[in-house]
């Protein structure tokens, strides 16, 4: 197996037992270090991966739709950009073949690669960083964090991809951005700039080539601040940048994993980083078919 860019020794000799497999049409690669299966489900030949888009997934079947949609209308995207899905077998797993749906708009929007990791055991959201950092397809772009239940803003991958590269910051996230609340169907405006600051952010990236360092942790919480310390223990004088701007076409949402649910208190005893608003899930700016589908889930939630 021939690798194009430096990994530490323990990861060569984790590489070195992954074996390649022709199935159903897709290229598959099991790793027995990870416990786990890759499978390439969508790969052009001609690509040079400027962003890997990173999504997690757990209990996401009724609401794994959202992420993607708003991978699937991204706009201003002049550059490649890949995907690497990372879930478990569960009964509410989304499965490869869900991803298949999205094929053809996601490459219509120069999305050259998804690949989908097939774990054979539950891992800790940690672990899964880690793991789809051992599978990037470039180490030279951005390291994209994607939440299941977060719908991207339109110019999230645009914006991240040109201060990541072009800029050259290691580290970026968004301050500002808005909530929703499937069993109350209400929104909250994060804001962790309105009083003190925080460590990490929203919507957030980091340049790729720290990627292949995560590490194992097994923490539950403050997860996004363990990858933060992370990268800031290998590189002290990273560069970081907070955009401070409110995509209004953009939501994060609360009430269909394990983590939102435990925020949905929030809502009715808002405290920092969040600030109480009237506006509704209708105010935003987010495309009316994906606003009526939430809505459908909003009633399923309070029934």
């Amino acid at each position: 197996m021939k690798w194009n860019f430096n990994i530490p020794f323990h990861f060569k000799r984790a590489a070195e037992r992954i074996f390649y497999k022709e199935a159903s049409g897709n290229l598959s690669q099991t790793d027995d270090i990870f416990n786990c299966t890759v499978h390439i489900i969508h790969e052009e030949k001609n690509k040079n991966i400027k962003l890997s888009v990173a999504l997690p997934c757990y209990n996401a079947i009724d609401i794994g739709w959202l992420c993607m949609e708003g991978l699937c209308n991204q706009v201003d995207i002049d550059f490649d950009w890949e995907i690497i899905i990372c879930e478990e077998h569960h009964d509410k797993e989304l499965g490869k073949d869900f991803f298949n749906q999205y094929i053809s708009r996601l490459s219509d929007n120069r999305c050259k690669k998804i690949s989908y990791i097939e774990l054979n055991k539950k891992v800790n959201l940690s672990e899964k960083w880690k793991i789809m950092g051992q599978n990037l397809d470039n180490y030279a772009g951005g390291f994209v964090l994607q939440a299941a239940d977060c719908y991207a803003p339109s110019k999230r991958l645009s914006i991240s991809e040109n201060l990541i590269n072009e800029k050259d910051y290691d580290w970026i996230d968004f301050s500002k951005g808005y909530f929703y609340s499937f069993p109350d169907d209400k929104l909250i405006l994060y804001d962790s700039q309105e009083n003190r600051k925080a460590l990490t952010h929203l919507h957030m990236t980091f340049k790729a080539k720290y990627a292949k360092y995560l590490k194992s942790s097994t923490r539950s919480r403050g997860v996004d601040g363990f990858l933060f310390k992370t990268i800031k223990k290998i590189n002290p004088k990273f560069k970081i940048f907070v955009d401070k701007q409110l995509l209004m076409d953009g939501i994060d949402t609360d009430g269909y994993n394990n983590i939102s649910k435990e925020r949905i208190d929030y809502y009715n005893n808002v405290k920092w980083p969040f600030i109480a608003s009237d506006k509704k899930l209708e105010d935003t700016e987010i495309p009316q078919y994906v606003v009526e589908k939430i809505k459908l889930l909003y009633c399923a939630a309070k029934s």
